[in-house]
């Protein structure tokens, strides 16, 4: 992934987040809160990391994703948040102390 990739759709993600009136949340909290929902749930059902015959930290062979699919997903979590559709990240979660992340822990 070169730095392109992650500059366009941060700006844009920073924008949205500045351009909110009467937030319900700090933008640091929704960060949080929406790190700890992609990590822990795909879609609505909790996400399995390791399972029998695939392990979700591996990858995919194929790219599934893009930027601007991103930023929509960002876009709508927030406004589910505000909502109250989806569960806040428990108080001092941390993804850096999560244990299924050692294999990511080099980057």
């Amino acid at each position: 992934m070169e730095e392109v990739e992650l500059a366009g759709p941060a700006e844009e993600i920073l924008r949205f987040l500045s351009e909110r009136k009467n937030p319900m949340f700090e933008a640091h909290e929704l960060a949080i809160n929406y790190v700890y929902y992609r990590f822990k749930f795909d879609g609505r059902s909790e996400r399995t990391i390791k399972g029998i015959f695939k392990n979700a930290l591996k990858g995919d062979k194929e790219r599934k994703y893009n930027s601007n699919k991103s930023v929509k997903n960002f876009k709508a979590y927030c406004f589910s948040m505000r909502s109250g559709h989806f569960e806040k990240a428990p108080a001092g979660w941390d993804i850096s102390k999560e244990e299924d992340l050692h294999e990511l822990g080099r980057l």
